[in-house]
């Protein structure tokens, strides 16, 4: 899966794209001699003053040096402010991440902001694989930690999902495994990574807490260090000479030759941005995996990608509506996944709903409607003599059930993942978990 800046203004109409970025960087850097931004122009003005140029002066070439600079310092900042303006997680988005977090994606993006990883801080997601617990304890070290180091006893948080590369600085890393859930490659760069510009060892560049943004903090745990995003221009080669970035590159390398289907969502595929298409029509060729193109105008890139790839994309142009088609083949798979294990020791498992060890709820009924199956967990701890759904219950009501939504109270959800904390009570003595999209 590949984000472009499309994606992020699917999240919230404030995020701004390419030539909307440098209209407003321009403006902020009180630069007057800046041509209007249109059609990706952005990018190759800034391409210009990125490197000398052959048939400029010495003096003009330091002045495009000083003048690019001041621009990209700039973009940070409009980027920052763009972000802090989205005050509302959309719900389409809520229900992605835990798709994705059950899909194992691998999510490559080319923007800067941290809207992905804010998310995932916010919609609580858990692996009980580390993170079961037979009494289901979280200690207050747990418990409500939004923003920090990287997670524990199974909190998936933003540190996970980056793989914690790069690191936060070393009084805040972590040890511990960090639970599985997709994979987030940053390959400009984001708006809370630092470095020592022109750092070719690594050793510099660190990411910074999503939500601690004071100047006090910085100074001191990264002296120094200057925001790490990779500008819109032709020429990136300062800022992949590190190992990190190297590192990087080469796994989403790795993913696009790898991918049984590859989707685009809000990326134009812009000509202007040579290694990026490059590296995308080799893995693509690879294994010729299916094509999805999400994107409101969808022509021009529709066009650029069939000169990377010979399979015909299937098109959405709303980001929402393919979030929406992404969670509902997850609930498909999740309830074929059940159907597996009901034929196996798990079918006797009694069946929960829920997405924290705190918040499990047994399964005590289920209505059929339409191609679906709901489910409907207690609200409070059954009684003895109360039945408990098991696996094989579930799975013989939803004969001819395309997914499974939970109901609680007035709200439903589709189940989209399967979650076990395996041997609770003894030797095969099982719980399955039923993991909702919805928060």
């Amino acid at each position: 899966m590949v984000l472009g800046a499309g994606f992020s203004k699917a999240i919230h109409d404030g995020m701004p794209t390419a030539d909307e970025l440098g209209s407003k960087a321009v403006s902020r850097a009180k630069i007057g001699h800046a041509p209007a931004f249109e059609n990706g122009r952005f990018e190759s003005w800034l391409s210009r003053l990125a490197e000398p140029q052959p048939d400029l002066s010495a003096a003009e070439n330091a002045d495009n040096a000083a003048t690019f600079a001041c621009v990209v310092e700039h973009v940070h900042s409009v980027m920052v402010d763009a972000q802090e303006s989205v005050e509302v997680i959309p719900g389409w988005l809520a229900r992605l991440a835990t798709a994705l977090h059950f899909r194992r994606s691998t999510v490559v993006t080319f923007n800067y902001d941290t809207l992905v990883e804010r998310v995932i801080e916010s919609i609580g997601l858990w692996d009980f694989e580390i993170g079961g617990q037979s009494s289901w304890e979280m200690t207050s070290a747990v418990r409500g930690r939004f923003d920090g180091r990287p997670n524990s006893r199974g909190k998936v948080g933003w540190h996970s999902v980056i793989r914690d590369i790069p690191p936060l600085p070393a009084p805040f890393r972590s040890m511990e495994n960090l639970p599985a859930s997709f994979h987030l490659l940053k390959l400009h760069g984001s708006l809370n990574w630092y470095w020592v510009p022109g750092d070719v060892s690594g050793a510099t560049l660190n990411a910074w807490h999503l939500l601690d943004t004071s100047a006090g903090c910085l100074r001191r745990y990264l002296p120094g260090r200057e925001p790490f995003i990779v500008p819109p221009a032709a020429t990136k080669s300062a800022y992949f000479a590190n190992p990190i970035m190297r590192e990087i590159w080469r796994t989403a390398r790795g993913a696009f030759t790898r991918a049984d289907s590859v989707h685009f969502v809000g990326y134009s595929l812009p000509i202007t941005d040579l290694l990026s298409s490059s590296m995308i029509a080799e893995g693509l060729s690879q294994r010729n995996p299916t094509i999805g193109l999400v994107n409101r105008s969808p022509a021009e890139p529709r066009r650029r990608l069939a000169a990377l790839a010979e399979t015909r994309p299937e098109v959405w142009k709303s980001v929402e509506s393919w979030a929406e088609d992404m969670v509902i083949d997850t609930a498909q798979r999740a309830l074929a996944q059940l159907r597996d294990a009901a034929t196996g020791s798990v079918g006797d498992a009694p069946t929960y709903v829920g997405r924290w060890p705190e918040a499990l709820r047994y399964v005590r009924d289920v209505s059929e409607r339409e191609d679906s199956l709901v489910l409907v967990p207690f609200s409070e701890p059954p009684l003895l003599h109360e039945k408990v759904m098991t696996v094989r219950d579930i799975v013989e009501r939803a004969e001819g059930s395309r997914c499974l939504i939970a109901r609680v109270g007035t709200k439903e959800s589709p189940i989209v993942g399967l979650d076990g904390i395996g041997h609770e009570t003894g030797p095969e003595v099982w719980h399955q978990i039923l993991v909702p999209a919805d928060p």
